[in-house]
């Protein structure tokens, strides 16, 4: 979408994007939460409809191997097959369960370990770079899952650098980037520093087996908090997400 000369996103599901209206280009999104509450089903679709918008994709994986994530869509129907030339995982896993070298598919690669930020930061650029300047696909979407997993094998300073310089770069793209996080797992200081760096959040929670999630930074203010519902196909979200609090971010 485009407005006025300035790229827009959309996260392609009904009830979030109604209430918040489009994401302008260069936005940083962490999504934070506790397990199993549907920070990776989130983010997969957003890349994943942003694809079948004839836009371009990057997926980070620090949690599960390129094959797997492809696996994934492949389950559920989302098959990426059809998109070949316009997304691309980089593999943050494979080579540390592995003694020699397996060939890949051209859609995934693998860096040493999720240590290895420079290698991330090279392989995510050159798909960036492939489908900017080459394929001429202006709308790129970015995933790392997840940002918990950095932190668990560096210092919060070398992830704070990397990430500085990463939605440095996604903002010159005119991209989006969505960026998990595992609450619980990290101390208020250390979400507070990452928070420098996006735009936006979404936190999702769980209470009495149900699912409820809410925006700060996307609007003038916060929304309320409201219920959300996984199926195999989508994420259905419910009122009250339209209405906001008079609180501000």
């Amino acid at each position: 979408m485009w407005n006025g000369g300035i790229m827009e996103y959309e996260f392609g599901i009904e009830g979030l994007d109604a209430a918040l209206g489009p994401i302008p280009s260069g936005t940083n999104i962490m999504i934070i939460g506790p397990p199993m509450v549907g920070k990776s089903y989130f983010s997969r679709s957003f890349m994943f409809n942003g694809l079948t918008s004839n836009e371009s994709g990057v997926y980070v994986s620090t949690k599960e191997t390129g094959i797997k994530i492809q696996e994934w869509y492949a389950n559920l129907g989302m098959d990426l097959s059809q998109f070949e030339e316009r997304y691309g995982i980089v593999d943050c896993l494979s080579k540390t369960l592995r003694m020699e070298s397996e060939k890949q598919p051209p859609n995934i690669v693998e860096v040493a370990s999720a240590i290895d930020m420079t290698g991330i930061s090279t392989s995510v650029n050159h798909f960036l770079e492939d489908f900017w300047r080459v394929k001429q696909i202006k709308k790129i979407r970015v995933v790392v899952e997840s940002l918990s997993n950095l932190l668990m094998y560096s210092n919060l300073q070398t992830v704070f650098r990397f990430l500085h310089v990463f939605t440095a770069r996604i903002k010159a793209m005119d991209a989006v980037g969505i960026y998990t996080v595992e609450e619980g797992m990290h101390d208020p200081a250390t979400i507070t520093t990452l928070k420098q760096l996006v735009q936006g959040v979404i936190e999702m929670k769980e209470e009495d087996n149900e699912k409820f999630l809410r925006v700060l930074g996307l609007k003038p203010a916060p929304t309320e908090w409201c219920g959300y519902q996984i199926t195999d196909s989508k994420i259905e979200v419910s009122p009250p997400l339209s209405k906001y609090k008079q609180t501000f971010y």
